[in-house]
């Protein structure tokens, strides 16, 4: 099985088990967007697997309000601290500016998680 086709099984089947996309246009897993509460859900799900996060993008009216990078925040993707920061940094700037604001993230996953969650199938 190639790697992105367990990827996305994985991101799909497990990361966001139960959680509902918002973006109605979404062709590919990466272009999903969810609510506060399932956001909050999916960065749990991504510290319990000790994944990463390369950057968080809220949305509000389709366009795109604010982009928070590990890089330019001095951690690592994996880092739950610079996610969970990010994350409520965002969500205090839409709060305070009074807006309804959809989440996405691009999420790290390495080949060698990936490999072992492929063998744990089998």
């Amino acid at each position: 099985m190639n790697k992105e086709v367990i990827r996305n099984f994985f991101v799909r089947d497990i990361l966001y088990k139960n959680l509902k996309n918002l973006n109605e246009t979404a062709l590919e897993l990466k272009d999903y967007f969810f609510s506060e509460h399932d956001f909050e859900v999916l960065l749990k799900r991504i510290e319990s697997f000790r994944l990463g996060i390369q950057y968080i993008s809220p949305v509000t009216s389709n366009n795109v309000f604010l982009l928070v990078e590990n890089d330019i925040q001095g951690f690592q993707s994996n880092d739950p601290e610079w996610y969970w920061n990010g994350y409520k940094y965002i969500k205090d700037i839409g709060q305070k500016a009074s807006l309804d604001l959809i989440y996405n993230a691009e999420i790290c996953i390495d080949d060698d998680f990936l490999y072992s969650y492929f063998v744990s199938l089998n």
